[in-house]
């Protein structure tokens, strides 16, 4: 059993060790700053987890009665993302909800496996700062 929590331990450490952990306090910060300046955040990707993270956000800050952000999971409203699937393209669901909603100083971030779906180009067009979250290495944009 010692081994067994032993490399339970590593499996969560580990990962703080690596360089990519800077990134995330960059994006800390590039969230601090547009919730300051009153900016929207966008999250998309997996739609369950989108939708589950921007609900965190708002849930923290509700419970701390603070305002709370500007949260917007791209993948949450079925009738868009169908509509614009079938009209324009299934790669570009995100990317076309971006061009009419998302400011430059806004953020975006983006949940994937890899980073490597099609429907994930969107490029940083908006003048917005984009965050990947990836579990493999990947995002070839």
């Amino acid at each position: 059993m010692q081994s067994r929590n032993h490399t339970y331990t590593e499996k969560l450490t580990n990962p703080l060790q690596l360089d990519a952990m800077q990134d995330v306090i960059a994006l800390g910060r590039t969230l601090q700053h547009a919730w300051q300046l009153d900016q929207s955040i966008y999250i998309c990707g997996n739609g369950g987890n989108a939708i589950h993270l921007a609900h965190d956000f708002y849930t923290v800050l509700v419970k701390k009665r603070e305002t709370c952000m500007r949260v917007v999971a791209l993948s949450a409203n079925s009738a868009v993302i169908t509509c614009l699937a079938n009209d324009i393209s299934y790669d570009q669901i995100y990317a076309e909800q971006l061009k009419v909603k998302a400011n430059a100083g806004d953020v975006l971030i983006v949940l994937s496996r890899s980073g490597n779906s099609p429907k994930l180009k969107m490029g940083n067009f908006l003048g917005t700062h984009i965050f990947a979250i990836l579990a493999y290495s990947g995002w070839k944009f």
